[in-house]
C-alpha cells in the first residue's frame, strides 16, 4: 500500500510517454504530407513533366520512407527502453524472495514480526517453499527457523564427492536450476 504512489506515478509516466510516441508518429505523418505538397508544387513551378514525376517521386519517397523508419525504430526503441527500464524497477521491488517473504508477513497480519518459524513437512522440493525460505532467511537472518530443513537448500557436508553432489542435484526436478547451489 505505501508504494502505491510509485505505482501510480510509474503508470502515468508511461502513459504520458505512449501519448507522446503518438504525437510524435503525428508528426511525422503530417512531415510527410507537407513534404509531398511541396514536392508536387515545386514540380509544378519547374514545369516537370508528369512522366517524370512518377520516378522522381519514388526516388524521394523512397528517401522519406528511410527517414519515417528511421523516426518510428527510434521511437520504438525509446518506448522499448522505457517500458524494459518500467519493468525491471517492477521485477527488483516486487519479484524477489525478500519481497515474497514481506508479502506473506503482511497478508497474514504479520508485518511487525521479528521471528519466523517454517514447519515442513518433508525436506524434498517444493520451490514455493523453498523460495519463501530463502526470502525469510534473507529478511530476518538467524531469527527465521526452518524445520525440516531442506538439505538442497544447505550446503552439504564438508566429506561429500563431487559425484554424489551431482547425483543429489540431478535428483531435483529442474536439476534445481531455480535454486542451485
Amino acid at each position: 500500500v505505501e508504494r502505491a504512489p510509485e505505482a501510480r506515478a510509474a503508470a502515468r509516466a508511461f502513459a504520458l510517454r505512449t501519448q507522446e510516441v503518438r504525437h510524435e508518429y503525428a508528426a511525422v505523418a503530417w512531415d510527410i504530407f507537407d513534404t509531398v505538397l511541396e514536392t508536387a508544387q515545386r514540380y509544378e513551378e519547374e514545369g516537370v513533366e508528369p512522366r517524370f514525376v512518377a520516378q522522381i517521386g519514388r526516388d524521394e519517397a523512397n528517401e522519406e520512407a528511410k527517414a519515417v523508419a528511421a523516426a518510428k525504430s527510434e521511437v520504438h526503441e525509446t518506448l522499448y527502453m522505457h517500458s524494459a527500464a518500467i519493468l525491471l524497477a517492477h521485477t527488483q521491488r516486487r519479484l524477489t524472495t525478500t519481497a515474497l517473504a514481506q508479502y506473506i508477513l503482511d497478508t497474514s497480519g504479520h508485518s511487525d514480526a521479528a521471528r519466523v518459524l517454517m514447519l515442513s513437512g518433508h525436506g524434498g522440493v517444493d520451490y514455493v517453499r523453498d523460495l519463501a525460505l530463502h526470502g525469510f532467511r534473507r529478511l530476518l537472518g538467524h531469527h527465521f527457523v526452518d524445520f525440516v530443513r531442506p538439505r538442497h537448500l544447505y550446503r552439504l557436508p564438508s566429506g561429500i564427492s563431487p559425484d554424489q553432489v551431482a547425483a543429489e542435484g540431478a535428483q531435483l526436478y529442474g536439476r534445481g536450476f531455480t535454486i542451485g547451489h
